[in-house]
């Protein structure tokens, strides 16, 4: 099994064999489904949700199918992809039909909040709900795998940057009072699995709740853990990291805090700084990241609506 920096997961399971399932592959391309548009048009009718989402669901295979027959085109009969085509042992260095075709989901806890509607505030039925939507998304990838002879999985949404974009439209479209967001003024949908437990969350409950989720997503996933921007031991990481391994069924995570990097003295800091420490150099010489989901990335590229600091409602605390 292997993950890369954008959560494409990789395992043996498919065929059977780790080095076809794991070597000279990876995924084709991710589309993401904008669930809370879904919520909105079913107004709280399970039946109608499902049917629309599976509606939606034949789209993304179209789109994911297109995809694969313009990339064989072009290794095969093009010859545009040599890298990719060139055959080491009479078969191409590229496995194209063992690369992932991903479904991602964008606000999945905003479509379950919207559809409980009167439950809205029981955040343990709102992710039960979202689990029901993965299901039904996972059986639908598993049974194209099997009537297709492609790999075809569910994955959780790698980056945010659609997810601002979406967000604005479905304002545009349902108004500002048909809309599940917290933030209306800068608004986005969340690529997170979870709805957090509004009064706070302990990291057993987030644990428990995120390890439900990481096995339906099997072609990507992670819980990303935020922590202070305090000194914690190694030893007190190591102990939350054996807890994690040993009781959890996460298949993914990280610790996430965020960092700034001096390019004058080439230094780096625990935080978001204005002021360089050791040298006192400015905002002008200084990088911060941070990360939401997937890598590290500089904080001024996340979402604006995050802050300085990305928040995501919950922030643990290791002491």
């Amino acid at each position: 099994m292997n993950y890369d920096s954008n959560l494409v997961r990789l395992d043996s399971r498919w065929m059977g064999d780790w080095d076809l399932g794991t070597m000279r592959t990876g995924n084709l391309d991710y589309v993401c489904v904008n669930l809370p548009r879904i919520s909105y048009e079913s107004k709280g009718d399970d039946g109608l949700l499902f049917e629309k989402l599976n509606e939606v669901l034949e789209i993304c295979k179209l789109a994911l199918e297109a995809k694969g027959h313009v990339i064989e085109n072009r290794m095969f009969r093009d010859n545009e992809l040599t890298m990719l085509s060139n055959a080491p042992d009479s078969e191409p260095y590229y496995r194209v039909r063992s690369s992932t075709r991903g479904i991602s989901c964008i606000g999945l806890p905003e479509a379950s909040k919207f559809h409980m509607g009167s439950l809205s505030e029981d955040w343990k039925e709102i992710n039960r709900f979202s689990i029901k939507i993965l299901e039904k998304i996972r059986s639908y990838t598993d049974a194209l795998s099997k009537s297709t002879n492609q790999r075809w999985v569910v994955a959780q949404a790698p980056f945010d940057y659609y997810s601002a974009r979406l967000a604005k439209l479905d304002i545009e479209r349902f108004g500002r009072e048909g809309v599940s967001l917290d933030n209306l003024d800068q608004p986005y949908y969340s690529t997170d699995n979870t709805l957090k437990k509004p009064s706070g969350c302990s990291l057993k409950e987030i644990l428990e709740a995120e390890g439900r989720f990481h096995h339906l997503l099997n072609g990507g996933h992670t819980l990303t853990i935020p922590i202070p921007d305090s000194k914690i031991s190694s030893r007190r990481l190591l102990e939350v990291t054996n807890d994690i391994v040993a009781r959890t069924e996460l298949g993914s995570y990280a610790f996430a805090r965020s960092l700034t990097y001096c390019l004058n003295c080439q230094t780096s800091h625990i935080g978001v700084l204005q002021k360089c420490t050791t040298c006192g150099s400015t905002s002008a010489q200084l990088l911060s990241f941070d990360r939401l989901n997937g890598p590290q990335r500089l904080v001024e590229n996340l979402l604006p609506a995050r802050g300085s600091r990305p928040t995501r409602g919950w922030l643990v605390d290791l002491d």
